[in-house]
């Protein structure tokens, strides 16, 4: 991996970016900073159209993918960067995801609301179409906390079109929380199974 030479390919319209924790370089929040990852190489040129960022996986060592500091320092990127504006779709496949992550109650630091996922999902460099949340585990595992957070958060938002929520952790594919969502957000198509 070339972690010090930024990439030098330009992706084209679409393409599927990670995010890797830079260790040589902080954010004004005293992190490490969230920077995109392409082709083997930090990404430092603008994104393209129509681009996916795919955080399923992301991390190090000292920012595990499901780390509350992992999420504040991709939302502090995301919301600091003009052309992230250009990710429609927002891809958390798998990732550990505990409740002041997401929003709906008090994040771990004071004044770090706008970084929890409900402040980026507000934010206006957000404007993303498509949310993948498929196989997420949650924490604490409990429909009554996974649930009021994520209405939470995505009654934040009002760019989102899609959200998929298969094979989550805890599992939302029962009638009264499907229609539940289906209800509070006529404008997002939900997906709670795997097409068959």
């Amino acid at each position: 991996m070339n972690q010090d030479n930024p990439s030098s390919s330009t992706p084209p319209p679409g393409s599927t970016f990670t995010i890797h924790f830079d260790s040589k370089e902080q954010n004004k929040l005293q992190l490490q900073t969230a920077k995109l990852w392409y082709n083997n190489a930090y990404y430092t040129g603008d994104v393209p159209s129509n681009s996916i960022l795919n955080f399923g996986g992301s991390g190090t060592k000292e920012y595990p993918h499901w780390h509350f500091t992992a999420y504040v320092s991709l939302a502090y990127s995301w919301e600091n960067t003009p052309s992230w504006q250009n990710f429609t779709k927002f891809d958390l496949p798998g990732v550990h995801m505990a409740q002041h992550s997401l929003g709906g109650v008090p994040p771990h630091t004071d004044g770090w609301e706008q970084y929890q996922l409900a402040g980026l999902f507000a934010n206006v460099n957000f404007k993303a179409t498509k949310l993948n949340m498929n196989s997420v585990q949650f924490e604490p595992v409990q429909v009554e906390a996974f649930v009021p957070s994520l209405v939470f958060a995505l009654s934040k938002n009002t760019t989102l079109q899609q959200v998929s929520l298969i094979g989550t952790s805890p599992l939302v594919n029962t009638s009264p929380i499907e229609l539940y969502l289906q209800a509070e957000f006529p404008n997002i198509k939900f997906a709670f199974t795997t097409p068959t």
